[in-house]
């Protein structure tokens, strides 16, 4: 999607209106009381826009606190002016299990420019814009709201539409004549054309094998790569740690652990106590290379660990 000689204007909330990002002149400006947030914007070009207060809007968790009563009249006043300025407006902001809080009045909208957008995706859950007619697209003053709340449900069409129209382009970019499907093929291309994507995209015309296509001119070459001082290899070297002192390391924490647990055994006041202590110790080792050698592949390894922590936890108590 495109937009042309329009203004832009993101509301944006992790988990509370109290810390929302926008985006006036997208991609330009933000707003964001999250520092965390506020560098992730600033990697894709965006400039802070701040409110005159400065105070933290972080969370536990990742999430955002609510904030003072100064710093939310702050934030309203500066949303009151920017919806002077903007064409599209598009707001996200949503709290967990709570309605979702009006950040856009009535007379805000108003003093929008006629022919504006608004797109409420938090319509489902009330909508953050007073004027939002929750599944329904509908016009108030000139301004028109986008408030459906099965935009889920819509993607996929959306997804079909933009991949058949990248399909075509590439058909058409192939064989440009409209009333006969015909490819000259071309053996010499510069990198990064559209030669270059249409040559590399054909493997046999009229049965000869075109494939694999040849290089193209003007490759870039790589930087070459920075020479290391003597300093940062001496650093590397010692802070590589070889098998010999891996290995060393974990058979000495074994041999201390059954070192140990011997000593217990030895002084154990009766035969049930060294019964316990041993199961303990095994199901300790057990545990420790089953919850660290779990893959984080859906979570961050953390939260991986975190979760096989509790998967055994419960697998202990149920074999209890």
């Amino acid at each position: 999607m495109m937009f042309l000689t329009c203004n832009m204007y993101f509301m944006i909330s992790f988990c509370s209106f109290l810390s929302s990002n926008y985006f006036p002149r997208f991609p330009s400006s933000l707003v964001s009381s999250r520092a965390a947030a506020l560098e992730q914007f600033k990697s894709l070009g965006a400039e802070p826009l701040e409110v005159d207060i400065q105070e933290s809007g972080e969370g536990q968790g990742g999430y955002a606190k609510e904030m003072s009563k100064e710093f939310i009249e702050a934030e309203m006043k500066l949303f009151a002016k920017q919806c002077q300025e903007v064409d599209i407006l598009i707001s996200t902001a949503l709290i967990p299990g709570r309605r979702a809080p009006i950040l856009i009045t009535k007379p805000m909208v108003e003093s929008m420019k006629d022919g504006s957008v608004v797109v409420d995706l938090a319509a489902e859950a009330g909508g953050n814009i007073e004027t939002t007619v929750p599944g329904e697209l509908s016009v108030h003053k000139g301004v028109t709201h986008i408030g459906y709340t099965d935009l889920p449900s819509r993607l996929p069409t959306q997804s079909s539409t933009l991949y058949s129209n990248n399909i075509t382009k590439l058909l058409r970019a192939i064989s440009p004549d409209k009333e006969n499907f015909h490819l000259d093929v071309k053996e010499v291309f510069d990198y990064g054309t559209m030669d270059h994507v249409v040559r590399g995209s054909i493997v046999m015309q009229d049965g000869r094998n075109l494939f694999p296509a040849p290089q193209p001119n003007n490759v870039p070459t790589a930087a070459p790569p920075k020479t290391k001082t003597v300093q940062e290899i001496a650093a590397e070297k010692a802070a590589h740690i070889s098998p010999f002192r891996a290995t060393l390391t974990t058979a000495s924490m074994y041999t201390g652990g059954i070192g140990t647990l011997l000593g217990l055994g030895l002084s154990a006041p009766n035969a049930a106590f060294t019964q316990m202590v041993t199961t303990f110790g095994l199901a300790g080792i057990v545990g420790y290379h089953t919850v660290w050698g779990v893959t984080p592949a859906l979570h961050s390894p953390l939260m991986s660990v975190t979760n096989a922590i509790s998967g055994w936890w419960r697998r202990g108590g149920v074999g209890l």
